[in-house]
């Protein structure tokens, strides 16, 4: 019985989380792409509910259940990976890149290999502008 209650709570969380997170991040609006989205959502979020639960009903008390269930918490968020909306893709390589890039030229700094270092920077720049202008 105490299973059954939560899918409906549940259900309510994610068409309102689906609802919002959809628009912000810019993602195609087509029914049948927000259908899967939310079904997706819907059962992301009733097995950490889940998990929560039972955790709470195999140790003595919720503090224990909260120190066994945050680092599994913790990874199945470090692994799910990050919604980052299309638009800012951009900016996020774009410094990225050109601070790797800057790394990689202050290591070589010397004299000789300073120019080279230079020229392939000015290179590669100029490549990933052009990639990230054709990006859509």
């Amino acid at each position: 019985m105490q299973v059954v209650i939560e899918f409906p709570y549940v259900f309510a969380q994610a068409i309102i989380y689906s609802s919002i997170f959809y628009s912000m991040g810019s993602f195609i609006w087509t029914v049948d792409r927000f259908i899967w989205y939310l079904f997706f959502m819907y059962f992301t979020m009733l097995y950490f509910t889940f998990y929560g639960m039972m955790t709470t009903a195999i140790t003595p008390n919720h503090n224990v259940a909260a120190i066994i269930a945050a680092p599994f918490y913790m990874l199945w968020n470090l692994f799910s990976g990050f919604m980052i909306p299309r638009k800012v893709w951009k900016l996020i390589l774009h410094c990225y890149l050109s601070g790797v890039l800057q790394i990689n030229a202050e290591k070589q700094c010397n004299e000789n290999k300073f120019r080279v270092v230079l020229e392939k920077f000015s290179i590669l720049n100029l490549i990933f502008e052009v990639m990230i202008n054709n990006i859509k």
